[in-house]
């Protein structure tokens, strides 16, 4: 019994002990967690040093942030600068793409044009080919070698001719001569230098030296050279020709014949000859073109011309004898052609208009294509004649017309 009550005792002893301890290490353990919570001086410093580090680093997201929101707006601002500029571009360079197409559709037209007319050359080739002919000019290619023609004998009379028509009077007095001058103009001209004054006024009436000496040599050569297809075969001298004709002349005479039999086989019979002949006769021709010009030279035009030094003279028969030398070549080749040329002056005429096919003012009248000024004027003076060509290289329809030159006039100008 005494010993239980020992037992009891020790182990509530024991049981308070356990306590004492359990209390004495809840003490112990908040004294620890005060003592934790309590900052040294360092460590408050640090704290302190990072509050403020906080609020510069405030500071400068702020002032980023105000500065993003400056750039934002600049970046707006350069956004619809940008907009515009590139708008105004965008419709510029929709505007030269759309020229450059017009130009490259142009081009496509001017190339299918080319090959059009190739495609038609090589057809007319092959058929000169299979027909063992030549091939002939095209009606637009000989007019522009008139056109050529007509601007040589132009400027050599304008470089060589009196300056204008009180030269011409100071140096042809007499009336007579004059009169004498213009009797080589006829089927050009039909009248006296009275009439042909009174019919004239201002720029006209004051060039006229100069206009007749065009219309002189326009002449010459159509008549000596143009007429005659076989010009070329007449080299015989003075002398020669009183005891027989040139032989071109008498080839001339047997071709007017043939025409009168059957027309279309004597064209055909002329063409080939004068192309058999074509090639060994460039000399020839030459010579007549020289000896041409130097008759011209030594005739009535010389009353119209000015003086010359020696030099000079020189230069003007040698610019005249290539002016007959251009006209010969492309005489030869126009006649070598099925078609068959002639030219006309003065009488085959009408009275002028200005939407006339087969004649044009001269240009010192400057008239416009649609002004109607001068129309119905009788033509005075025939400066280069009108020349016309008929049939075709198949040797058929010599009843067509087609005009490759178109005669330039001088009109009766009395108001």
């Amino acid at each position: 019994m005494g010993k239980a009550m020992g037992d009891i005792i020790g182990l509530k002893k024991s049981e308070k002990k356990k306590a004492i301890d359990d209390s004495n290490r809840r003490q112990d353990s908040s004294s620890k967690e005060r003592t934790s919570g309590v900052q040294t001086p360092s460590e408050e410093n640090q704290r302190k040093s990072d509050v403020a580090g906080n609020a510069q680093q405030g500071i400068k997201e702020t002032e980023s942030s105000h500065e993003v929101g400056e750039d934002r707006k600049n970046d707006i601002h350069n956004d619809a600068t940008s907009t515009e500029y590139f708008t105004i571009r965008v419709a510029e360079l929709e505007e030269e793409v759309r020229r450059l197409q017009g130009q490259i559709q142009a081009y496509d037209e001017g190339y299918q044009l080319l090959q059009q007319k190739l495609r038609e050359a090589q057809e007319a080739a092959f058929r000169a080919l299979k027909k063992g002919t030549w091939m002939p000019k095209e009606d637009h290619r000989v007019r522009e070698e008139f056109v050529k023609l007509e601007e040589n004998i132009r400027t050599w009379a304008k470089t060589y001719a009196l300056s204008d028509i009180s030269t011409l009077q100071a140096k042809i007095t007499e009336t007579a001569e004059k009169n004498r001058v213009l009797s080589k103009l006829d089927g050009y001209y039909d009248g006296d230098w009275d009439r042909l004054v009174s019919c004239t006024k201002s720029l006209v009436q004051k060039r006229l030296p100069r206009i007749l000496v065009q219309a002189l040599l326009a002449k010459d050569i159509f008549e000596k050279i143009f007429d005659n297809p076989f010009f070329f075969l007449n080299e015989e001298t003075e002398d020669e020709e009183q005891f027989r004709s040139p032989f071109g002349t008498q080839l001339i005479a047997l071709y007017s014949e043939m025409e009168k039999v059957n027309e279309a086989q004597a064209h055909i019979w002329r063409s080939d000859t004068l192309r058999l002949l074509y090639a060994k006769t460039q000399d020839a021709r030459k010579r007549i073109s020289v000896k041409r010009a130097q008759a011209f030279f030594q005739g009535p035009v010389q009353s119209l011309c000015a003086d010359l030094t020696d030099s000079k003279k020189s230069k003007c028969k040698e610019e005249l004898q290539e002016v007959y030398i251009r006209a010969a070549d492309l005489s030869a080749s126009l006649w070598t052609q099925r078609t068959h040329m002639r030219n006309d002056g003065l009488r085959q005429l009408e009275a002028f208009s200005i939407e006339s096919s087969e004649m044009m003012a001269h240009p010192l009248y400057r008239l416009d294509d649609d002004d109607t000024c001068m129309d119905s004027r009788e033509v005075l003076l025939v400066v280069f004649p009108l020349v016309t060509a008929c049939g075709n290289d198949d040797g058929e329809s010599y009843d067509q017309r087609t005009v490759w030159a178109k005669a330039i006039v001088l009109l009766e100008d009395l108001d």
